[in-house]
């Protein structure tokens, strides 16, 4: 068991299509100050090299290298994680060209699976970052560890589960009192953004995150609905994506390669034209350099050895051995991810035009936030007096950096709301005005043995569209029957999507969700109070319900609580149920 106030380490995984980071916090931990650190060593061929990120990427062969290690010459597989979500809705934001399979990109073996692929990859992941967070920690052995794993906002709940299930499989999180979450990476990004510009919104203003990443463009809308000493943003409306991210490009440079040199190209060694390979980094260099503005004749050339059947003066300088991109190539390579980038943009703009009363923000971030031809086209086609838009700094960092904020600072942002009433019913004196037309089978009128009152069932406590952090109690009681045969029963639970909640459960808008199991039998009935009706004697015994929000789990909980005299608070039921959709 964890030591009380033993402090709190949250380590963030950015899990990517083509680049894995990951970074860590530390909060109250003994001996430690409170930081935030990016691991940046990680294993190379030989040695450790330094870099933000680590290649996605594993051997299939014994040797088993990974990441850094893997050199292109090596039979290894790139863009796994793309594999994992096979039954995604493939809308009209996808990007056709994923789909080109034939350059040895998706290379799972006979006997593999992206899950066992992914799941290998993660293993080597876990093993370094363990092992530099013992070297960094001295007393991590006997402290909780949260980690958070950032997974695309198009990835559906069966993927999300998946994706935790990997991760366990991998060894994170396998120790008694750590823990294991997926973050929507537009979520952790919008984190990251507005605690860094929390000065330059207001209540009322619009934060539109777009994130264009490896495998897919998210883009998410969140309100902000306080500022001062705590901050809260909530996310509004669904997020909408696409499988069109930067990966895309490398398939239709490879299409334009086959297309203008056929077999000359194909017929290369992998090693010289796959991922990770000299030609894919000069591209990477020209598109990380590439603007509109630059000039229109301006030549990108990649260096590149090939035996052409005849002389391509165009596209192929011969003696220099360098292939030679135009400007309008480079567009034509680029401008599908800004296409899709601006339809997503705008269909999200106008599913919540009608929550955008200040001002709005657009932020660009992801690894194709640093190719400056993205966010520049962006800015061009969106950019008016009432939405700033902007790229952060270090854009490819920006969802790992949030996601490890928000797993240390869960009371200082808020990013969740239940966009639905969720309450539960109670008895209650009689009101006329309340109860006078109520379903009569639900209201039972009676009077109440225990005070002279008349009494009636069925009205509604609900919770204040609930937040991150909520937490409220509410105190009930049960009439228990001496002659009863059993003492369990159930407290039901309610939601209702209007706009006012009403104060009864038994209206047209009301529907019941699930109910909290409750067993009274640990409850001593002669510390309770008693009554006579109809001759039948009954005890009363109070209880309270607690409500909590579990943010991350996207889950709210409820605990039924009782006093016993001789066992002190006694647990008489849970239940949980998922934040419902609005």
């Amino acid at each position: 068991m964890n030591p009380p106030n033993a402090g709190k380490i949250t380590v963030g995984i950015d899990l990517g299509t083509a680049f894995t980071g990951v970074a860590y916090t530390t909060v109250a931990v003994p001996n430690m100050p409170d930081e935030a650190e990016h691991l940046r060593r990680w294993p190379g061929p030989q040695d450790s090299v330094s870099c933000d990120k680590v290649p996605s990427v594993i051997e299939h062969a014994l040797g088993n290298s990974w990441g850094a290690q893997v050199l292109p010459a090596m039979n290894s597989c790139d863009w796994f994680k793309l594999l994992l979500d096979e039954n995604i809705d493939r809308g009209e934001f996808d990007e056709p060209d994923l789909n080109d399979t034939n350059q040895g990109i998706f290379n799972l073996q006979a006997n593999e699976s992206a899950a066992s692929v992914t799941e290998r990859f993660l293993r080597h992941v876990h093993r370094h970052v363990w092992q530099e967070l013992q070297h960094n920690i001295p007393n991590i052995e006997t402290l909780p560890v949260t980690f958070n794993v950032t997974v695309p906002a198009a990835w559906s709940t069966s993927t999300r589960q998946l994706t935790e299930r990997i991760a366990k499989r991998a060894g994170i999180a396998q120790r008694p009192g750590d823990l294991l979450f997926t973050v929507s990476e537009p979520v952790a990004a919008a984190i990251k953004v507005f605690d860094d510009n929390v000065q330059q919104f207001a209540p009322g203003d619009v934060l539109h995150i777009c994130d264009v990443g490896g495998g897919t463009i998210d883009v998410a809308t969140f309100s902000v609905s306080q500022t001062g000493n705590r901050p809260v943003i909530q996310q509004v409306g669904q997020a909408m994506a696409g499988k069109c991210g930067v990966a895309s490009v490398y398939s239709r440079f490879y299409k334009l390669m086959r297309a203008r040199f056929s077999d000359a190209f194909t017929e290369l060694p992998m090693s010289q034209r796959r991922m990770g390979s000299r030609l894919i980094r000069d591209f990477d260099i020209q598109t990380g350099e590439f603007r509109a503005g630059n000039p229109p004749k301006q030549i990108y050339s990649l260096e590149l050895r090939m035996d052409l059947d005849g002389p391509c003066p165009a596209h192929y300088d011969s003696r220099q051995h360098r292939i030679l991109l135009s400007k309008q190539d480079m567009m034509n390579l680029l401008d599908p991810i800004l296409d899709k980038a601006r339809g997503l943009i705008d269909s999200q703009q106008q599913s919540v035009a009608n929550l955008c009363t200040r001002r709005k923000h657009l932020h660009v971030v992801g690894g194709g936030a640093c190719i400056p031809y993205i966010p520049e086209g962006i800015r061009q086609h969106f950019e008016t007096p009432g939405l700033v838009i902007k790229v952060p700094n270090n854009p490819h960092l920006v969802v790992l950096q949030g996601a490890v904020f928000y797993g240390s600072q869960e009371s200082y942002l808020s990013v969740n709301r239940c966009l639905q009433h969720v309450g539960i019913s109670c008895t209650r004196s009689y009101v006329e005005t309340r109860d006078a037309q109520a379903d009569p089978q639900v209201l039972n009128l009676r009077r109440d043995p225990f005070t002279p009152k008349y009494v009636g069932d069925g009205v509604a406590i609900w919770g204040e569209r609930y937040h991150d952090g909520y937490c409220e109690r509410h105190d009930f009681f049960a009439d228990i029957m001496t002659y009863a045969d059993t003492r369990k029963r159930s407290h039901p639970i309610y939601k209702c999507r209007n706009t006012m909640a009403p104060a009864r459960v038994d209206g047209n808008s009301v529907v019941h969700l699930s109910s909290i199991p409750l067993d009274f039998d640990k409850i001593d009935p002669l510390q309770c109070s008693w009554a006579q009706t109809y001759g039948l004697s009954m005890y009363r015994v109070p209880y309270t319900i607690e409500t909590r929000v579990l943010p991350r789990e996207n889950q709210i909980t409820f605990i039924a609580n009782a006093f016993d005299w001789r066992l002190g608070t006694v647990e008489l039921g849970t239940a949980t149920v998922a934040m419902p959709a609005p």
